[in-house]
């Protein structure tokens, strides 16, 4: 719901709507088979890319309207597995670091 373009990493093409012109059904259903081709062909690269998804961000300037009080942004920045570990081992140094200095210094509402 706060990432937008995830919820269309997995989708499929789908299936088209019948009308009365016969003609214009099969050219759909044709495009229909073409699309579903296509998907299935490039399903493992897919899956492998989606695999790898560690942790999603984006700036807060770029959000949309709200929704239950979470924004909502159409746009997202994509952290591999990786390079989301090496984020969270600098997060917990950061957060000793910060201990560390509030243990020494006090805190500081005003600051924090």
């Amino acid at each position: 719901m706060v990432f937008m373009p995830v919820m269309f990493l997995g989708a499929g093409p789908s299936e088209p709507s019948l009308s009365d012109n016969n003609q214009l059904n099969r050219k759909n259903k044709l495009k229909y088979i073409e699309d579903m081709l296509i998907y299935e062909e490039e399903t493992p690269a897919r899956e492998k890319f989606i695999k790898n998804i560690g942790m999603l961000y984006e700036d807060y300037s770029k959000a949309g309207p709200s929704i239950n009080g979470f924004p909502m942004f159409m746009s997202c920045q994509i952290v591999s597995v990786e390079d989301t570990g090496k984020f969270i081992e600098m997060y917990k140094k950061y957060e000793a670091m910060r201990k560390s200095f509030e243990k020494e210094w006090g805190t500081d509402e005003k600051c924090l």
